[in-house]
């Protein structure tokens, strides 16, 4: 890796964003088909929901705080260049998601623009989550310095 990055920083970072946009990608259609399937309706209505604005907006706003979790946890970890390792630890989760949207028709019916525009705020969300981050970092440093006792008088 590079001189002065955090291989924990951005691997932890990563790994954090891999799991909630997974477990939300798991977890809201399968809330979905089981209460529809509850309420009796029909597959064809079902599927439409899943490309509808409601369901596309829901994971629009799940992915992009997950890629700004990603970038505010980097932030914090990563000793130096805080930004920058906020950017890359998106990375590897949107690597894994055009893989995932080239090789398997997950969900049929979902617009390419949605997905450009998805793909298009991964890397700003993480990085305005990286501007988080390190303003919290400065917010604790600052509070530790303020509870720190004053050095005595000479």
């Amino acid at each position: 890796m590079a001189r002065g990055l955090s291989v924990k920083a951005i691997g932890l970072a990563a790994l954090a964003e891999t799991a909630c946009t997974y477990a939300y990608s798991f977890l809201a259609p399968f809330t979905v088909v089981v209460v529809a399937s509850v309420r009796g309706i029909p597959r064809a209505h079902i599927r439409a929901y899943f490309t509808g604005s409601i369901f596309l907006g829901a994971g629009f706003v799940a992915g992009t705080a997950s890629a700004l979790l990603a970038g505010f946890i980097a932030a914090r970890i990563a000793r130096t260049r805080e930004l920058l390792h906020a950017a890359l630890a998106a990375v590897p989760c949107m690597l894994l998601g055009l893989v995932v949207k080239l090789t398997l028709e997950t969900m049929p019916g979902i617009p390419t623009w949605y997905t450009i525009l998805t793909f298009a705020v991964v890397i700003p969300a993480a990085v305005a989550g990286g501007h988080l981050g390190v303003q919290r970092k400065h917010t604790l440093a600052e509070q530790a310095m303020a509870a720190a006792p004053a050095p005595p008088a000479p």
